[in-house]
């Protein structure tokens, strides 16, 4: 049974699920920090389709800026990409053929089923989700990393400066 994801230590800190002296969370993010993969050789793969490449031009910039993309991270973001291109040609393919179409069995007989695209786009669908939330392309996953960037530039009182972590 596999545990919990590792949460960086800055996002400890400011939910508060850390319970580490300053000097600790000092040293942890400092070997964080060092363990962080450069981002200077961030480049769509040669694999990935065009409609692909679009989606990856779109968000890859932001990412960077954002310090949530580095080299390591490139084929998660390319099968994010790839799914989601795979996801908008399933879509198509149901605006054209509907979501229920005629299918004819061996037998000759011609019946009225769900279109194997649903499934398709439904299966693109959930590995697009699980992807936002690792790149903090969601909505909730901003917001978190957001609630985060507010409270680190919280200033140091009289008090903190004196008593640190009591």
């Amino acid at each position: 049974m596999a545990g919990r994801k590792a949460m960086p230590t800055h996002l400890k800190v400011v939910s508060g699920k850390s319970h580490m002296t300053k000097e600790e969370v000092k040293a942890r993010i400092e070997a964080e920090e060092q363990l962080t993969p450069k981002a200077d050789k961030v480049k769509p793969p040669s694999w990935l389709s065009k409609e692909a490449k679009k989606e990856w031009k779109a968000i890859a910039p932001e990412l960077i800026r954002l310090g949530l993309l580095t080299n390591i991270d490139i084929n998660a973001l390319a099968v994010y990409c790839d799914a989601v291109a795979k996801y908008a040609e399933a879509a198509k393919r149901l605006d054209e053929e509907g979501i229920i179409v005629e299918y004819t069995n061996a037998r000759g007989a011609t019946n009225l089923v769900r279109s194997p695209w649903t499934q398709i786009a439904s299966q693109y669908a959930t590995i697009i989700r699980q992807f936002l939330s690792e790149f903090g392309l969601s909505p909730s996953a901003r917001a978190s990393l957001a609630i985060g960037n507010t409270k680190q530039r919280k200033q140091e009182t009289p008090f903190d400066e004196i008593f640190g972590d009591v």
